[in-house]
Parts: C-alpha cells; structure tokens; sequence
C-alpha cells in the first residue's frame, strides 16, 4: 500500500515525489544585461518566456530592439539575435550559467567578427 501512496504522490504531485529529477530552470521574465564587448561597454535589457527547454523574448536598448531565442539546460543558458550594423547582420551569442534564480554570468561571441571576445551579468528585474 506504501508503493502504490508513493506511486500516486508522484502523478499528481512531482516535486514532492523522492525520485523526481530537477529540470532547467526556468528564466521566464524580465532580465538586465550589462557587459562589455572587447572593452566597450554594452547595457540593455531582455525580455524571456521558457517553455520547457526553449527560450524566445525580445531584447532592447535605446539603440536597437531585436527578437531573441535560445535554450535552457539545468543551469546552462544560451541566447543570440542578430544585430544589424552598419547594413551587416550580426549574430550575438550569450552563453552562461545561473547563480541562483536571479543572476546570469557568461561570454558573449559574436559571429563573422574574428577575435570578439565578451563577458556578461544578466539579473532578474
């Protein structure tokens, strides 16, 4: 009788089940980013729905709005755009990991711009 209270515990309630695995967090919400992108500051701020291990929002600055999508895997985050500058598309990668439920910490890399090297905060608003 114990296994199958367990049993039913778990179907109607996971997180209070023994065995349940945790899953990514989730970072559904608004986000601010500060950082700097081979010593130029950067500043802006993000907005994110997860729906499971997908990641989609919108990021803007007083320079630009861009849409965003990525991933989320247990505390791994991954989010890019593209940038337009100077008429050339730009594709923006951040890549980090949670500290908690409200800070991000990472690198930024941007493609087709050789060298670019970037560190990032992103924190829960």
């Amino acid at each position: 009788m114990k296994l199958f209270s367990l049993i039913v515990v778990c179907l109607i309630t996971p997180a209070l089940c023994p065995f349940a695995h945790a899953g990514a967090a989730d970072i559904t919400g608004q986000w601010s980013i500060d950082g700097s992108l081979n010593g130029t500051p950067i500043s802006f701020d993000c907005a994110f729905k997860q729906v499971e291990k997908t990641l989609t929002g919108s990021c803007k600055a007083y320079q630009f709005a861009v849409s965003a999508s990525g991933t989320v895997e247990e505390d791994t985050v991954q989010f890019s755009y593209v940038y337009n500058f100077a008429g050339a598309p730009y594709k923006c990668t951040y890549t980090g990991k949670l500290n908690g439920a409200s800070e991000l910490k990472g690198s930024i890399a941007i493609a087709g711009i050789d060298g670019s090297k970037g560190e990032f905060v992103a924190k829960r608003i």
